[in-house]
């Protein structure tokens, strides 16, 4: 995993090795700093297991750019 360049198209599973319940841990983090009342986790559990493996670095930086702009 050293040297990898981590982009949008990152990819958590594939390229960065997660597992799904790894994504779920690290998407309990971000929840203070957002204070949106939507948590990344609320996020993925909307998703089915074909869809958390496939999840890139962009569709969480989406999410996340997404409730910011909702707060103002």
């Amino acid at each position: 995993m050293l040297g990898i360049q981590i982009t949008r198209d990152t990819a958590f599973h594939e390229d960065l090795e997660l597992e799904s319940i790894d994504l779920v841990t690290f998407a309990g983090h971000p929840r203070r700093a957002l204070r949106t009342g939507r948590r990344p986790r609320d996020f993925l559990s909307q998703m089915d297991l074909d869809e958390v493996i496939e999840l890139r670095i962009g569709d969480i930086t989406d999410f996340v750019a997404k409730r910011l702009a909702e707060r103002g």
